[in-house]
């Protein structure tokens, strides 16, 4: 499987590592190494993650407090879009955001 980022997706994980690392650059090396971890797991088992809206699927990062939100591109069913990085205490406006751009 392939694996896309949304260009919000992207930037959302380079601000959370940012932000993680304003405490602890271990830290922020451990939420990377989580989140590949995460990505590693989604691409072996794409189908086996928690159903969301829009035909969407969600993964909790490990011991994390954010979530990977993906789906499997319409046009090529090869390829995995990962459409967020996301705090698990983004609201409903957020979510309601993101999907409008889809």
């Amino acid at each position: 499987m392939k694996i896309v980022f949304q260009r919000q997706a992207l930037e959302e994980y380079r601000e959370a590592a940012a932000h993680i690392a304003r405490d602890s650059e271990q830290n922020a090396r451990l939420f990377i190494q989580r989140v590949e971890a995460a990505i590693a797991y989604i691409q072996s088992h794409p189908d086996s993650n928690i159903r969301g809206r829009h035909g969407t699927l969600r993964r909790k990062i490990h011991r994390q407090s954010h979530w990977i939100v993906y789906r499997r591109l319409p046009s090529e069913p090869d390829t995995l879009e990962i459409i967020a990085i996301a705090h698990e205490r983004r609201g409903e406006e957020y979510w309601k955001q993101r999907f409008e751009s889809m």
